[in-house]
């Protein structure tokens, strides 16, 4: 696997296990989550069907929220993406 032009072999993983911060979907912490993991110093966000069960506002609102995030990578995972998520 290959990031920011880095080899990640087992030499450097932990390292870059480091740099990762994962968001799941659970319903009871997700939004302290977004907004912790958002602003903290890891450069890679996974986030685990952010926008599940929102209405159509809310999701605009975390999508903006992510896609605001300057020197960070997102993998946004979503079973039912669309052009208009």
């Amino acid at each position: 696997m290959i990031a920011n032009n880095i080899e990640i072999n087992q030499n450097n993983f932990l390292s870059f296990r480091d740099k990762i911060d994962y968001i799941d979907q659970n319903i009871y912490l997700f939004k302290q989550s977004i907004a912790y993991n958002m602003y903290n110093q890891k450069q890679i966000l996974i986030l685990d069907e952010l926008t599940a069960n929102l209405d159509s506002i809310k999701k605009n609102d975390i999508e903006k929220l992510v896609l605001s995030q300057k020197g960070k990578t997102a993998i946004m995972v979503s079973p039912n993406f669309t052009e208009e998520n």
